[in-house]
């Protein structure tokens, strides 16, 4: 049985593991080991998703495509496969381990690296004979938090993007969410890419 103590434990343990990816997203980057904490990564939620069998998954998606407004998104797939993520025009499924999370790059990393890493677009499917249950851990800025690329040298590598208010953003993610053409994953960026 889930209870409030389980859920707050899951929620505790999980705050810690993401602040340990956090560490060493930093320095991966190349900055200081705290400078993914704080106010970009102060907010965070949590979501579980049930995906009931479908006898022809063909008929319908679990969740559409799309990527997270998120700094990362830690998440539980379960034991049951459909996690499915796009590269190059393909979607790919990811394959579930025992007690194994998923780390997704969410819009947010993007712009703070500068476009080094990518916000994974990913969507779940359903499975024909068996129920799945996932668990998203949400990590994001503050709504007043100010995002942009951390370090950028002047001449070779300028930023791609302006800085933004996270709610800013935000209210744009979620006003392009509903829009359903295909490519609003990789628009949703745009109104904060610098051109020049």
């Amino acid at each position: 049985m889930i209870t409030r103590d389980v859920v707050g434990a899951y929620v505790t343990a999980v705050r810690h593991i993401g602040a340990r990816v956090l560490e060493l997203l930093s320095e991966g980057l190349g900055l200081e080991k705290e400078y993914l904490a704080g106010s970009l990564s102060k907010d965070d939620f949590l979501i579980g998703n049930y995906y009931p069998p479908c006898p022809d998954p063909s008929l319908t998606l679990g969740l559409s495509e799309h990527t997270d407004p998120s700094l990362i998104t830690i998440l539980f797939p379960g034991p049951t496969p459909g996690l499915q993520m796009r590269k190059d025009g393909q979607w790919f499924d990811i394959e579930t381990l025992p007690n194994a999370f998923v780390v997704i790059v969410g819009n947010q990393l993007e712009v703070v690296s500068n476009g080094k890493l990518k916000s994974g677009v990913h969507r779940a499917v359903t499975n024909s004979s068996e129920a799945r249950i996932s668990i998203a851990f949400f990590i994001n800025p503050t709504q007043e938090c100010i995002v942009q690329p951390a370090k950028t040298d002047d001449g070779d590598n300028p930023p791609l993007f302006r800085a933004f208010q996270y709610k800013t953003f935000f209210t744009t993610f979620m006003r392009k969410n509903g829009d359903r053409d295909g490519d609003r994953d990789e628009r949703v960026l745009e109104p904060f890419k610098i051109n020049y």
